[in-house]
């Protein structure tokens, strides 16, 4: 019914169009699909129609709601398709444009490889990769425009290292970094107002540009391990300036709520992460006049500290809701520590300070506790959270100088054997001879002597203390299996199964 009416005036063509968005919930898959076909071949006879831009706009509109599902929007993921939603987006030509037209076609190929990957190879063909580039280079590109060719690209190069290295040689870079820092400035200044209709807004462009950012990197730097041959300058150097904005995101921006590792903090943490220490250094030194070293710490444990609550509000990792996003979140930031850590004396004692027990820690098990080394020392053991227990434990490993005898002091013999055994680092259980430096400590728990609850011996203990005794080394054994450290039978089942 619809594709009857296409052959009208301006104005009738704006009204079908109008009218067509509102009756797409109606039409069936196939009348979707015969809809979709005509719309494409009309975009390419727009010019013969005598369309204004309007009518074009409205089009576009139109198959972007109908491209919206796969089953029916089969035209749009063809060679033809992509070529007319490219020559609407301006990317076919050496000049880029910078249109409500010409975004409304980026939405559309933004959706239709978000659904269809195979059609980033009809995208090539036709310049997308140069038009998005010239585009970003535009020096008044809208918000719209910027948003879009940073998430196509950030589509199209995913995984593609030849894709990426022809990016960094046109200097990529530098329109990441003019992105960022202009709307790092608009935030700093208070002139940012999230509109409530549009998703697209200075938060949502910085999150995309850095994304991409990430994504290139993160790319480059497998290459970068394949070759051989030495180079004169790597991706970390190309990217270097974007250091800027990501230190100012992260030291002078407001941290998002309830969850400071989100959006744009947490993609700022990411790219951070991609960066060697020297790098950041250099640049931390030579442009952070007014930073200091204080400043890095107390900030970064600060949103570790709030995040870990927050993802965990039940002290216990192991009982984490949508683990895999959890530990997704928490990881990356606590690589940055690590490498901060690593590089830096004055930070590593710092952070040592904040992150590793103190003495008023331990009048209980060191693992135990609402401070944030205790949360951080019952990760070390979390099954659930694998990037996130490597992580911290390389962390705390460092922050003890990667001294074996010093951490099983700081963390407890117990907690820190696992992370020993998988490093290969052989440590004996303590006893009289080589235990902790301070003997008034429990060398498995951490916890003082004096503090510990010695509770009723075992000749003492009614059949139900001794019941609830088994119960918990039951517990506690099967947790120690489940981070596959150890591969026998706990002893506990074992007993009960044999009635001893």
């Amino acid at each position: 019914m619809w594709t009857a009416y296409f052959d009208e005036t301006n104005v009738k063509q704006c009204e079908l169009f109008e009218a067509l968005a509102c009756a797409i919930p109606t039409l069936s898959q196939d009348e979707k699909a015969s809809v979709v076909n005509r719309l494409i071949e009309d975009l390419e006879k727009h010019e013969e129609y005598e369309w204004n831009d309007k009518v074009t706009l409205r089009a576009l509109e139109a198959l972007k709601l109908l491209g919206r599902e796969r089953e029916s929007a089969g035209p749009l993921f063809t060679e033809r398709g992509m070529r007319v939603l490219c020559r609407h987006a301006g990317v076919l030509s050496k000049r880029a444009v910078d249109t409500l037209c010409s975004c409304e076609a980026l939405k559309c190929i933004a959706n239709c490889i978000h659904l269809c990957a195979d059609v980033k190879q009809y995208l090539e063909k036709n310049n997308i990769l140069e038009g998005c580039f010239d585009l970003l280079k535009l020096p008044q590109l809208s918000v719209d425009g910027q948003f879009l060719a940073c998430r196509i690209l950030f589509f199209v190069t995913v995984g593609r290292e030849d894709l990426v290295e022809k990016l960094i040689s046109l200097d990529i870079g530098q329109c990441i970094t003019k992105i960022c820092t202009g709307h790092v400035k608009t935030l700093q200044s208070g002139r940012s107002k999230l509109s409530s209709t549009s998703p697209i807004h200075p938060m949502s462009v910085l999150s995309e540009a850095l994304k991409l950012l990430f994504s290139l990197m993160l790319v480059d730097s497998r290459r970068e391990t394949k070759e051989t041959d030495d180079k004169e300058s790597s991706a970390g150097d190309t990217f270097e300036p974007c250091l800027g904005p990501i230190f100012d995101i992260l030291f002078t921006l407001p941290c998002p709520e309830p969850l400071p590792l989100a959006p744009p903090l947490s993609h700022a943490v990411h790219c951070l992460m991609q960066f060697s220490f020297e790098a950041v250094e250099s640049y931390w030194k030579e442009h952070q006049k007014n930073g200091s070293p204080a400043l890095v710490v107390e900030t970064l444990v600060d949103v570790l500290s709030r995040s870990v609550i927050y993802l965990i509000p039940n002290n216990e990792p192991d009982e984490v809701k949508d683990s895999s996003t959890v530990d997704a979140t928490l990881s990356p930031l606590l690589l940055v520590l690590r490498t901060l850590a690593k590089g830096d004396l004055r930070l590593r004692q710092s952070l040592s300070v904040l992150l590793l027990p103190q003495e008023s820690d331990r009048i209980q098990p060191v693992h135990q506790g609402t401070r944030l080394p205790a949360y951080l020392i019952r990760l070390m053991t979390c099954a659930l959270l694998p990037q996130t227990r490597d992580a911290v434990s390389e962390l705390l490993w460092i922050l003890c100088d990667e001294q074996a005898s010093e951490f099983t002091q700081q963390v407890g013999y117990g907690n820190a054997i696992g992370f020993l055994v998988n490093k290969g680092i052989p440590m004996a259980a303590p006893t009289d001879s080589n235990g902790p430096r301070d003997q008034n400590t429990n060398p498995i728990t951490g916890q003082r002597l004096e503090d510990e609850d010695q509770g009723p011996s075992l000749a003492d203990m009614t059949d139900e203390e001794k019941e609830r005794e088994a119960e918990r080394l039951f517990v506690l054994f099967e947790r120690l299996k489940k981070t596959g450290l150890v591969d026998v039978e706990n002893p506990i089942a074992k007993a009960m199964r044999e009635n001893y």
